[in-house]
């Protein structure tokens, strides 16, 4: 055979082995641990599972199509299990990784996406694809370096900081671009949302470091971290407008909801205000649902996906929309259909 263990093609076969060897290593430090916390021995269990072990996972994978960057969730969860059966008293090495190691890791993580998201804006921005923005190029650099479900998450994260820090520069619309969110009263609301979640967080805080400063503190950083994530979704909401191509309409609500059309799907597109009762029969591409007016109604001939929060799918044929300026935005699609 030319192939050893150590070039395994098929991810399925690197995963069970490191799943093997991980339960193996739990269930006999758990055993060893009963009678022996020496150092040595809690020091050498850490190291089994937040370096032996990823770099097993990471010689099996070298040869094949799996991100090796999906080493890193095997090193947190490694970390996780080694935090769970060694005594706390004993996890001198452990608490050196998770304090130093840890967070270089992560970082390293964001630094690297952030890299490819630059280098992708700057393809993007030659071929000149105008639907194409920051939150794109996010998702897919996360995508190449992380399993979904935490290529989701970090996306997420790095997005909500983006915005909310970082994006500051006026939004230039093009002649194929629509806004949202001038004429809806959403920022209105997420800004009154703002604010109460600082009135309480001040009296929530207050209250607490009566009872514990470490409740205040950690009720505190909770708020703070709200704030800033619901400001990154308002901010969004200004910098990714709704565009139209020459077939497919690409709808975005900030980074909280996102859907691409072909025109060549669409059976109809018309006004509509009115409430909508059935929700499972028509989706809003808004999240806030009834908390956000709609002025516009597309019925497809086939099923579209609706992709939300943390990239949580849902199928739609029918889906009511807010359009600042909704004539021009169904002359628009109107014209493209019957083109």
């Amino acid at each position: 055979m030319n192939q050893t263990i150590f070039s395994l093609k098929k991810p399925y076969l690197a995963i069970a082995t490191t799943l093997f060897l991980m339960f193996g290593l739990f269930v006999l430090a758990k055993k060893v641990l009963i009678s022996n916390t020496s150092s040595a021995l809690t020091s050498a269990i850490t190291v089994d599972f937040a370096l032996i072990i990823p770099i097993i996972y990471f010689l099996l994978i070298r040869k094949s199509n799996v991100p090796k960057t999906t080493t890193i969730p095997i090193f947190i969860i490694g970390i996780v299990i080694a935090s769970y059966i060694i005594p706390y008293q004993h996890q001198g090495l452990l608490n050196v990784i998770k304090t130093w190691i840890l967070p270089l890791v992560e970082f390293l993580v964001a630094t690297f996406a952030i890299i490819k998201v630059r280098k992708l804006i700057k393809v993007f921005k030659k071929t000149k694809q105008d639907s194409l923005d920051f939150f794109d190029a996010l998702k897919l650099s996360t995508k190449q370096l992380l399993p979904k479900f935490l290529a989701n998450l970090l996306t997420m994260e790095i997005a909500v900081f983006y915005y909310g820090l970082f994006k500051w520069n006026k939004t230039i619309l093009k002649p194929n671009q629509f806004t949202h969110h001038k004429t809806s009263g959403t920022p209105i609301l997420l800004g009154a949302l703002i604010l109460i979640i600082g009135v309480e967080m001040f009296t929530v805080h207050f209250l607490l470091a009566k009872w514990s400063w470490i409740a205040a503190l950690v009720s505190l950083i909770l708020s703070v971290y709200s704030a800033f994530q619901i400001l990154g979704f308002l901010k969004s909401l200004l910098y990714r407008p709704i565009t139209i191509t020459d077939d497919t309409l690409v709808l975005k609500y900030g980074i909280l909801a996102e859907s691409n059309i072909k025109l060549n799907t669409i059976e109809t597109i018309v006004y509509y205000s009115k409430e909508i009762e059935n929700q499972s029969e028509i989706k809003k591409l808004s999240p806030l649902g009834n908390l956000e007016p709609h002025n516009i109604l597309i019925k497809l001939k086939t099923p579209e996906l609706l992709i939300s929060l943390y990239g949580s799918e849902k199928q739609f044929k029918a889906i009511a929309l807010y359009i600042d300026n909704k004539v021009d935005f169904l002359d628009t699609i109107e014209n493209l259909i019957h083109k």
